[in-house]
């Protein structure tokens, strides 16, 4: 939050350093085999991208299961609307929460 409100970077910004994270750095990782990363915006929203690799867990699958994206198999996105003030964090806990009682599907 106080990162945000220094408004030292444009969403965009923002967008494009998550972008190269995901493509360049999370599919590289060792014992990993898919990875997400959460960043929040301006208008209170935080979008959500993830990324995997074959016969792993489908992305897409997870993003239209949880009801806030969708995407392709290897790479999908969505958003946590703003709601009660939704932090980064709220949204990573709510997508463990949601992993916890949810099995992935894998292909």
């Amino acid at each position: 939050e106080d990162f945000m409100k220094s408004e030292k970077y444009k969403d965009e910004e923002i967008t494009e350093s998550a972008r190269f994270c995901l493509g360049g750095f999370i599919r590289l990782i060792e014992g990993y085999t898919w990875g997400f990363v959460i960043t929040p915006k301006e208008n209170g929203n935080s979008d959500i991208s993830l990324r995997s690799l074959p016969a792993s867990v489908n992305v897409r699958e997870m993003m239209e299961r949880m009801g806030i994206g969708g995407g392709h198999n290897r790479a999908a996105g969505g958003t946590f609307t703003k709601y009660d003030g939704i932090s980064v964090l709220k949204c990573i806990k709510q997508t463990l929460e949601w992993m916890s009682k949810n099995k992935p599907v894998i292909d």
